[in-house]
């Protein structure tokens, strides 16, 4: 048997619980660590949007890029 959704007003006071907030900067849901499948937040396990942010909020660091210095033969 499949759990029911959460209604929209039921969602948004959770978030409101859990400090999760909208957000006009870099720092949103959509480039956070704790959010790679499916726009539902795994430290807080509930569906987010991609314009909110919480104060668990962790840069993705899978994307990052050097360039320059040397590599090692192993």
């Amino acid at each position: 048997m499949v759990a029911d959704k959460l209604s929209e007003k039921t969602r948004s006071a959770i978030k409101v619980s859990l400090g999760i907030r909208k957000s006009s900067s870099k720092a949103t849901c959509s480039n956070c660590f704790y959010r790679p499948i499916e726009k539902i937040c795994n430290k807080h396990h509930i569906k987010t949007q991609d314009n909110e942010t919480c104060d668990y909020y962790k840069r993705d660091t899978k994307f990052k890029f050097i360039s320059g210095g040397r590599m090692s033969p192993r």
